[in-house]
């Protein structure tokens, strides 16, 4: 989102610009995932819409583990899915340890799912991709669809979506939580709710929500 031109009576700054990302993909598809396998993790908020199952099976999914097992695998590659909006690291000269063991011991297939965001394979197999695709679909034309410019969340809360972007803020994720949801989990990227976005008020008080560790606020995950 950017206005390209700077025109008379235009509020918005020329040369700010926006990714809105609606439905992450791999975020998406880890949440269908957790309604699936009705997964207890407390600090990932609940869901609204919450999907519609169809014909997904927990019993296509692969390897028999415990439920604690099970629930630890997810945490793993929902923190794995974020690292997507990680800021580059403008001091760094070269891959880091990480970066260079996934170098030494992933083909290009591999490779490429790692640092993409997108979720372990696993969590695929027992998905009906009919539901999780109607349910990403639902999320992309909800009943908060604007109907001209004018009324998109960032044009009503343009006030202080431009001073969150002169902080540094380029990205923002919405996530089908229910309620009020609002992270800045670094300088570049916001996390809200469709509640959120889609209230000016709610999205203005987003917008001037601190950096993760500089003031209070639940996280997509505590423990990455």
């Amino acid at each position: 989102m950017r206005s390209e031109h700077e025109l008379p009576g235009n509020p918005w700054p020329h040369d700010m610009m926006l990714r809105i990302d609606p439905t992450p993909f791999g975020l998406i598809e880890l949440l269908f995932a957790r309604e699936l396998w009705r997964f207890e993790i407390r600090e990932v908020p609940p869901l609204d819409p919450v999907p519609s199952l169809g014909a997904s099976s927990r019993l296509a999914s692969g390897p028999r583990l415990g439920s604690g097992e099970m629930a630890s695998l997810w945490r793993r590659d929902w923190a794995r899915a974020w690292e997507q909006f990680d800021p580059p690291n403008p001091e760094a000269t070269g891959p880091d340890a990480r970066t260079a063991r996934m170098l030494a011991t992933l083909d290009d297939a591999q490779l490429a799912q790692a640092v993409s965001g997108v979720p372990s394979e696993f969590w695929s197999r027992g998905i009906d991709r009919g539901a999780l695709g109607a349910w990403r679909q639902r999320l992309t034309e909800s009943d908060h669809h604007p109907t001209s410019l004018d009324a998109t969340p960032e044009r009503r809360s343009l006030p202080a979506l431009i001073a969150a972007w002169q902080t540094g803020l380029t990205d923002i994720v919405q996530l089908p939580y229910a309620g009020f949801f609002a992270e800045r989990i670094n300088s570049r990227t916001l996390v809200v709710s469709a509640t959120t976005r889609f209230e000016p008020a709610l999205f203005t008080r987003a917008l001037a929500t601190p950096l993760r560790g500089a003031g209070p606020g639940p996280g997509p995950d505590p423990d990455r």
